[in-house]
């Protein structure tokens, strides 16, 4: 691939240290950025951090314009820099403030719900740079790839797989821009780009570079998502490519060859991946069909049952101006309903089995406009950790409510099916408004029944 020089003119200074403000005093640089390979064209950015005595003292940011002109100019004081060129790092993949020290700067990849989006071609350089009070004062930086890329083909998919998608665990979802540490090690993924009609999917998800990685295959089939997983007992190194070519099929094994078509050397593994159907079942998104079992999981979920003040089986987090009252009048069902007022919460952990459903139903009545309440719930793995957000969508109330015409069921008595890992379902009250605002809400007669599926 050609080399070309790049070099770019005029540019914004997004940030500048204090003693580099005195124009009169600056001298006038001219950088010229090798970028080996990685088209002006391909650069949605390039930002320049120039060191001062090991502390970022400035970050210029080179627009599209700027770059197609061919020339960067920017003004520093005389002395000795470390400059350092990077592309395709937006802001939000860049960790850098000023003050900061080389080490603290970072390039990472974002979140995307529970995993890590690999889609940043990350290339960066480092030069050192020498301003006098007279001569010409330029440079060259070299840029580099930082990244891996690895690419998936999966064939001969059967129709009745519904979705399919790859993520890559144990590689660092953050580097520090001279790559002297990585970052904590995640889950980086995609969603393959999955033609039904020809059975044929496709992914590309770059990694940073790491030593051995496992990469894992999920495929849905009727709500149920399988994972089949391998080992990539290669090194992931920056500027190359690992091809994985899958067949599918119930007796047939995936073959694996690793290619480095356009990056860097040819890279073999010898290990084979099968996918026989009976992979582990990591999500299973089917419908909850059947009818409840009559037995309500929620313990005094009438609130019938009172101990020094307190509805037994509940756990209430006393804080300022916090209150639970056990009211006569106005109650949904049987003698007694509990009312909550203040800043306040409310829970009950109830044992859940994975992948069994179950109906929810809450039961809540605010005549107060002016107190602001919530009322949901969330699955756990254990007592003290909940599963991920995604899992949770749909269980769990966003907004903030406030009056409500009557008693409510705040899920509609929905069935929800638990998600796998889960052993438990938290129902949970939080109230967010002062004890003076007035009485709070009603809650009474909540029920969970596990599902009896046809």
């Amino acid at each position: 691939m050609k080399r070309f020089l790049l070099t770019i003119m005029a540019i914004g200074l997004i940030a500048v240290s204090c003693n580099w403000n005195d124009e009169g005093a600056n001298k006038q640089v001219t950088l010229a950025v090798d970028s080996r390979g990685v088209a002006n064209g391909e650069m949605s950015s390039l930002k320049l951090l120039i060191f001062d005595s090991g502390k970022l003292g400035q970050i210029i940011d080179v627009g599209t314009a700027e770059r197609e002109l061919g020339s960067i100019t920017f003004s520093l004081m005389p002395g000795e820099y470390q400059l350092w060129a990077v592309a395709n790092a937006a802001e939000a993949n860049l960790d850098a403030s000023l003050g900061s020290s080389l080490s603290e700067v970072k390039l990472k990849f974002i979140k995307n719900g529970d995993y890590y989006s690999g889609d940043c071609d990350f290339w960066s350089g480092s030069t050192k740079l020498t301003v006098t009070t007279d001569g010409v004062n330029s440079s060259v930086v070299s840029l580099e790839r930082r990244v891996a890329k690895l690419k998936t083909t999966v064939t001969n998919i059967p129709e009745e797989i519904d979705d399919i998608y790859i993520r890559v665990s144990g590689t660092p979802t953050n580097v520090t821009l001279d790559g002297s540490k990585q970052g904590t090690k995640s889950e980086v993924g995609c969603e393959l780009d999955y033609d039904i009609d020809k059975g044929v999917a496709t992914a590309e998800v770059l990694l940073f570079p790491v030593e051995s990685a496992t990469l894992n295959i999920y495929y849905e089939i009727e709500g149920v998502v399988r994972m089949g997983t391998m080992s990539i007992d290669t090194m992931l190194s920056a500027n190359s490519i690992v091809s994985v070519g899958a067949t599918f099929g119930l007796t047939e094994e995936f073959k694996l060859s690793f290619t480095t078509p356009v990056w860097g050397e040819t890279t073999q593994l010898p290990d084979d991946f099968t996918l026989i159907g009976s992979e582990v079942i990591v999500q299973d998104n089917r419908p909850v069909v059947g009818t409840p079992s009559g037995v309500n999981l929620v313990s005094n979920g009438s609130f019938e049952n009172w101990t020094d003040g307190m509805a037994d089986n509940w756990k209430f987090q006393d804080c300022q101006d916090s209150t639970v009252v056990r009211v006569e009048q106005g109650v949904l069902s049987e003698y007694y309903a509990l009312r909550v007022d203040g800043k306040t919460y409310l829970s009950q952990d109830i044992a859940v089995e994975e992948r069994k459903g179950y109906m929810i139903q809450l039961n809540a009545n605010c005549l107060n406009p002016d107190y602001k309440w919530k009322c949901t719930c969330a699955w756990y793995k254990t007592a003290s950790t909940m599963l991920g957000a995604s899992y949770n969508v749909g269980i769990q109330t966003e907004n903030y409510q406030g009056a409500t015409d009557g008693w409510v069921d705040i899920f509609d008595s929905q069935y929800f099916r638990a998600p796998v890992g889960a052993k438990y379902l938290r129902i949970e009250f939080r109230g967010y408004s002062e004890l003076d605002s007035g009485e709070g809400v009603l809650l009474d007669d909540f029920k969970v029944y596990e599902i009896v599926e046809k």
